[in-house]
Parts: C-alpha cells; structure tokens; sequence
C-alpha cells in the first residue's frame, strides 16, 4: 500500500509544507528556545537535537505511523 504525500497546506498569510531534512538550517534558526520544548517530552538543545528529531518524524512518517 502506498500511501499519500503529506499535503502543503496554504492560507491566507502562511503556507505550512511537509518537513523534509532540507528545513534543519533553517530550523536550526529556531529551535534551540527553551519556551518551544516547555510542554513537550523533547528538549532541543543542539544541532545533533535536531537532527535526531526531523530523522525520526520522517522515519515515523515513511511508516505510515505518523503524518
């Protein structure tokens, strides 16, 4: 079963697309804000971080388990 690419959803102001290795420069930009991890079991604190964490949702995503 093959399932479908993630869709880029578009509005108004802002155009989310689907993650892809190629975002963690700009990410990297970012993520290393403590307040964006407060409420999460993730804590980005370095390259290496991020890195690990895009790898894994797209791993997840390629899986069909997550989107």
């Amino acid at each position: 079963m093959t399932l479908p690419a993630p869709p880029a959803l578009t509005g108004r102001i802002v155009r989310l697309l689907p993650m892809d290795l190629a975002h963690i420069p700009a990410l990297s930009e970012i993520a290393f804000e403590p307040s964006l991890w407060k409420w999460t079991p993730t804590a980005i604190t370095q390259q290496a971080d991020l890195e690990t964490y895009v790898s894994e949702a797209l791993a997840l995503q390629k899986s069909g388990s997550q989107i």
